[in-house]
């Protein structure tokens, strides 16, 4: 389907191969060009070759050694977030998710990949005075707009009228000054990336500004909105909260976390089939579009001419009943080895695929079942 000049929508697992996750996978569009911070940081590079090495860089700080260091830090936000949600219960008769949730989630990112110096105090005890969460959210919708209007943003870009894109690069760039400053008190991901070790490639201070951008989003912002997500789904559908507790009351049956949270939360069926149902309903962004190369390609039998962007929308292809029955209901049975449906991991866009998946997806998957 055309959707716009020069754009063109695919919705079957092949096109998803030959589009995203095939060894021939598509390069990025200028979609990706809509910073205005310098240098190219992962997630805005746009060709294959050059996003190999930053790659290598970043998986440092995903490694299983890396994942292990994480897991105290986050667990003390998890205590903090619980701490929160009781007492604004008591100060308000309730508790905002959709507002606590997304603090949540960057104070994990601050303590994790900072060290905690991007900002102070932590959004949960400030609740976020600073409106910190909304910039993010204002940036995060304005690249989404802008993305399928790219000569607008950069006329745009010079007017008042998108200050939240603006002040929130101002403020990932302050949060890379802030952590270059401080430095680590904790073996915290950024230093994977600056520390030299013996044949491993390092990230120059320079790029740290936009990397830090890419972080503050997607280790953030996608988190929140995921978490946020996934309490609606258990929240409306009281059976699988029902089961999801007793899943996890003879593991937490003290209060405390297992020495090893990680590996025993990785092991249990039904947290991780809320978690996956969950990535596939709850899509915070509408697709990941790609730039077909000179001379065309061939997608579903249709040929498609070199320069046109092409993508899969990926609402559209995670409610698809051919790949997902009953596609609107949340049923994490479809995720269960044993379950009445079968579905495949593989089947899911939520963190892309091929050479440009999201870097972070395990971790991910361990903030969400935390």
């Amino acid at each position: 389907m055309r959707i716009g000049p020069n754009t063109v929508s695919f919705t079957s697992l092949p096109a998803i191969t030959q589009i995203y996750t095939s060894s021939h996978a598509l390069e990025k569009t200028t979609a990706y060009d809509l910073h205005s911070i310098k240098g190219e940081g992962l997630f805005f590079i746009k060709d294959k070759a050059s996003h190999v090495p930053r790659r290598r860089i970043w998986n440092r700080s995903f490694s299983k050694e890396a994942l292990a260091q994480y897991q105290h830090p986050i667990a003390s936000q998890v205590k903090n977030l619980a701490y929160w949600l009781v007492e604004r219960t008591k100060m308000n008769g309730s508790v905002d998710l959709v507002r606590i949730l997304p603090q949540y989630a960057y104070d994990s990112t601050n303590i994790v990949f900072f060290s905690g110096a991007a900002f102070h105090p932590s959004l949960l005890d400030s609740d976020d005075k600073e409106e910190i969460v909304n910039e993010a959210s204002g940036y995060f919708g304005a690249f989404e707009f802008f993305s399928h209007a790219q000569p607008l943003f950069h006329i745009i870009k010079h007017l008042p009228g998108i200050s939240a894109f603006l002040k929130f690069e101002a403020f990932a760039t302050k949060a890379a000054h802030r952590r270059l400053e401080k430095g680590s008190t904790m073996r915290d991901g950024i230093s994977y990336w600056l520390e030299r070790e013996e044949g491993q490639p390092t990230l120059a201070h320079k790029d740290l500004p936009i990397e830090s951008e890419t972080l503050l989003i997607g280790g953030s912002d996608t988190i929140g909105a995921m978490s946020t997500f996934l309490f609606y789904f258990l929240l409306t559908n009281h059976k699988w909260l029902v089961a999801l507790r007793e899943e996890l009351d003879p593991i937490f049956s003290d209060g405390s976390f297992p020495d090893d949270t990680f590996g025993v939360l990785d092991e249990l069926p039904l947290l991780n089939a809320i978690i996956q149902e969950t990535f596939r309903l709850g899509i915070p962004f509408s697709g990941l579009p790609r730039l077909v190369p000179k001379g065309g390609i061939t997608i579903n039998g249709l040929h498609v001419p070199g320069g046109i962007c092409v993508s899969v929308p990926v609402w559209t292809h995670h409610t698809d009943e051919k790949y997902f029955p009953n596609p609107y209901e949340f049923d994490p049975e479809r995720w269960i080895e044993d379950g009445k449906f079968k579905a495949s991991r593989s089947t899911i866009l939520t963190f892309g695929g091929g050479p440009f998946n999201c870097v972070g997806s395990k971790l991910a998957y361990l903030q969400l079942g935390y």
